[in-house]
């Protein structure tokens, strides 16, 4: 007997006398891999058959440890729950996850989930399983039907029969639930398409258990089968309207999953020939193996299930992101006219916050003051239709995101290397005209100042603290400008939330309904609900933005970490008030060139920050590949060099 057999005979000799259940699984598992990891596993099979055979005694403890590993109890939770959301909830579930990975359960439990995982343990095995032949598979899966003896097999027929029932049982029970029944055309229940599907499977496990032909059987369930999208896509379609809850979104995620695990499963019934089937089983086991990994992670259970809610914000912000995009020169004038506007308020908001700093408040006070300015600003741009230009880029990438995702092919990347150069030209002449608008301001509120006052608006002593905390060299500017990007982004996306809760929970349609005798202000309430459903996402961006900016130096104190902001457009007004309250020559003045730098680099961490940061988001919640973006990146390059007007002028 040579090595490779020995070695072979002995991980038998393990299976077959293992008694208590962690053992058992230790010994199936260096068993299982040890076959998987064969370069020829039609060889290693005959070789495992020549050791049975030569060794009767371990056949029959092979065919007690298959029937004890593989029971009802062991593999129903494999192929009907695992890696599916559990019926508790989402919050539910989450609590669970994080106590099963406190305290693990006992060895008696599971044991065929707990061996698949174990076997095909990380993505390297689930490659090498998914290239595996067919031919090779089939050679594999007969061995074991005969190894593996009557009892365990009964055991292994059973729990496929009952997983298909529990997985069309469950998408079902989800889909008839109030908080998605509700969201369903309405029809009686009995002709529901997920009720006929339920009756289909039950009659085709009955079928297949009994040894009966499949054929008719599997025409009507493919019938029923195919009457489901139109009823789910009827479900997302209301809730696209209506707004979305994690809950909602739970439910839909344990439909869909959980027809997909029931389509794998009939496909394997219903392929003919051992090759073929091989080859449905092969992916049907991968599917489990990776379901069993996911049920473990926390992060794979909160992606799955805020992924559809998060899609429905970006696709909010990406509708109001059209809007500050110009594609014709027209609309390209208005932006510079609404940044310019924009600039020359900012330079009231930032001569506020100057003096609010000047009355050296508590932290917490000042916080909450500089973040009630902030937020009044920009409410006040919101109400005027004046644009602010950091706080477009991540409704621009939102709306970027969504053109990628709605065009295919090549002609989708040109769709969005021209969206792109038509967001850099808008972003370009609101951030100049911010800039250039609020310095004019500035200069233009200093000379009022003086002429009422008959002094400048700051002293030198505050100028000159103006400047050197705007400097890139001699303050965190570099730092607190990418914070302030990503503070950027963080607000439109609480706009987004705050918009969606508004919209789920009606709150138009409730104020609209308010009871009142009076025709006036009937009238008035039907405005105020179509300003909340039209506006409601602007205004939490602008409340959520100001108190962010405001709050966060006040967090870093209260912290104990050094945490300021640097927006550019506030910046450059203070920038140009502190210029102003100084003497002729200013320009010259070496912390003045230091200042004015650091309004670049705010510049570019600003809208830089923010709009990655949207259009990663974005690409995440379409689920759009890597390979597209780098595609866009390349053609992106090629545009510039080639058409480099194009990021600057309009062509109409």
């Amino acid at each position: 007997m040579d090595t490779s057999t020995r070695a072979l005979e002995i991980r038998v000799e393990r299976v077959s006398r293992a008694e208590l259940p962690g053992e058992r699984r230790d010994a199936w598992c260096r068993l299982l891999r040890g076959m998987l990891e064969s370069a020829d596993l039609v060889a290693a099979t005959a070789e495992l058959r020549g050791v049975l055979a030569a060794r009767p005694e371990l056949a029959d403890g092979l065919k007690r440890a298959c029937a004890a590993i593989a029971s009802d109890e062991s593999a129903l939770p494999l192929f009907a729950e695992a890696g599916l959301p559990g019926e508790r909830g989402f919050l539910a579930e989450l609590v669970e996850r994080f106590v099963r990975r406190a305290v693990p359960a006992p060895s008696a439990e599971n044991d065929l989930p707990r061996l698949l995982v174990r076997v095909l343990a990380d993505d390297d095995d689930l490659e090498r399983w998914e290239r595996r032949e067919p031919r090779a598979l089939a050679a594999f899966f007969v061995a074991f039907v005969e190894l593996c003896g009557a009892p365990a097999l009964q055991s292994l027929r059973v729990a496929f029969a009952d997983a298909l029932r529990l997985l069309a049982s469950r998408a079902a029970g989800e889909a008839h639930s109030a908080k998605l029944r509700a969201r369903t055309p309405n029809a009686p229940l009995s002709r529901s398409a997920f009720h006929v599907l339920r009756q289909a499977t039950d009659e085709l496990a009955d079928r297949w258990l009994a040894s009966e032909p499949l054929e008719d059987v599997l025409e009507r369930w493919r019938s029923a089968r195919a009457a489901v999208p139109t009823t789910l896509a009827a479900m997302k379609h209301e809730v696209a309207d209506e707004g979305v809850s994690v809950d909602i979104v739970y439910g839909l995620e344990v439909i869909e999953r959980s027809l997909a695990r029931l389509d794998l499963a009939v496909a394997v019934l219903a392929t003919r020939g051992e090759v073929e089937r091989a080859e449905e089983l092969k992916g049907w086991i991968a599917a489990l193996a990776r379901g069993v990994d996911e049920e473990r992670r926390i992060g794979a259970l909160v992606r799955s299930t805020t992924r559809r809610l998060h899609r429905r914000i970006v696709e909010r912000s990406g509708q109001t992101g059209e809007h500050y995009i110009a594609k014709t020169r027209r609309e390209y004038g208005a932006i510079w006219l609404a940044a310019a506007g924009g600039g020359l308020l900012t330079t009231s908001t930032a001569a506020v916050k100057l003096a609010l700093h000047g009355l050296h408040l508590a932290p917490f006070q000042e916080g909450l003051a500089y973040g009630l300015n902030y937020a009044i600003s920009f409410l006040l741009l919101q109400a005027f239709h004046l644009t602010l230009a950091t706080k477009q880029p991540a409704m621009t990438a939102a709306h970027l995101a969504g053109v990628l995702r709605e065009h295919a092919g090549a002609e989708r990347i040109e769709e969005i290397v021209d969206w792109t150069a038509r967001i850099v030209r808008s972003q370009l002449a609101a951030a100049i005209a911010n800039v250039f608008a609020v310095s004019v301001g500035a200069l233009a509120f200093d000379r009022l100042w003086r002429l009422a006052f008959g002094g400048a608006f700051l002293d030198p002593e505050a100028a000159n603290e103006t400047y050197l905390a705007l400097s890139p060299l001699d303050s965190g500017t570099v730092v607190f400008a990418a914070l302030t990007g990503v503070l950027l982004w963080a607000a439109s996306l609480l706009g987004g939330w705050i918009e969606n809760w508004i919209v789920y929970r009606r709150i138009p349609q409730v104020v609209a309904e308010l009871e009142t005798r009076s025709p006036t202000r009937r009238a008035r309430l039907a405005r105020i609900a179509a300003r909340l459903e039209h506006d409601s996402g602007g205004w939490a961006t602008s409340i959520s933005l100001g108190l962010l900016l405001g709050m966060t130096p006040a967090l870093g104190l209260f912290l104990g970490v050094p945490l300021d902001v640097r927006h550019v457009t506030l910046s450059t007004g203070t920038l140009a008030l502190a210029a102003a309250s100084l003497d002729q020559g200013w320009f010259l003045h070496g912390n003045f060139l230091r200042a004015s730098s650091g309004i670049g680099v705010m510049f570019v961490l600003n809208l830089g920050v923010s709009f990655g940061l949207s259009l990663f988001t974005a690409l995440r919640a379409f689920e759009l590949s890597a390979r597209d973006f780098s595609t866009l990146l390349q053609r992106l390059g090629r545009r510039v060099l080639t058409r480099p007007l194009d990021f600057v002028w309009p062509r109409d």
